[in-house]
């Protein structure tokens, strides 16, 4: 992790492409409470505003792992006064990310995915979602709706009602059309 190029590749997809890893060296991570984490970057210059940089290398993530993460980035903290960027390199672990489904995705998929999908788009209306024709995120937007509903969000809920008819319209004539098209190019089906 202390090779240039490693060392690059890890800033630039954290920090972005923009900042040079030589902006950054390699600092002691053995701490005042004895304990030792793995890897940790850190800016050059003491008044760089870049955060420094902790890697944990993982067999596998539990309670213990997590502990020991929280109080190495208050060490970090303590040290620097700036938050680290944090990256743990995990052998086993079940993580759901917009990056670990993207392949996925599609109307039809399987209900965590559908959730996980959901919930990472973030997104404020259902047209704004391109599987909102998986019935699974349709589920998870009308039980978001309903909750807005019992929380008397009566005018956005009102844009939602409006926007979900028009998009349900919209499912329906492309089913329509899928269906027309279907039979235009094979009339015995």
């Amino acid at each position: 992790m202390n090779d240039k190029t490693v060392k690059n590749i890890i800033i630039h997809e954290l920090l972005g492409s923009n900042i040079s890893s030589s902006l950054y060296h390699s600092a002691s991570t053995e701490w005042s409470d004895e304990t030792k984490s793995d890897i940790l970057y850190v800016p050059t210059e003491a008044n760089n505003d870049q955060p420094p940089i902790l890697i944990e290398i993982q067999n596998s993530v539990n309670q213990a792992f997590m502990i020991r993460l929280i109080q190495y980035c208050t060490r970090v903290y303590e040290r620097f006064q700036v938050f680290p960027v944090v990256l743990v390199f995990v052998v086993e672990v079940n993580f759901i990310s917009t990056k670990s489904i993207e392949n996925h995705i599609k109307v039809g998929m399987n209900q965590l995915v559908a959730l996980a999908y959901f919930t990472t788009c973030q997104a404020a209306s259902l047209s704004l979602l391109e599987y909102a024709g998986d019935s699974t995120v349709r589920f998870l937007y009308s039980t978001c709706k309903a909750n807005m509903k019992k929380k008397g969000d009566s005018e956005l809920v009102e844009i939602i009602d409006q926007s979900t008819e028009q998009i349900r319209k919209a499912i329906e004539l492309d089913e329509c059309d899928n269906y027309g098209s279907r039979n235009k190019k094979d009339p015995s089906s």
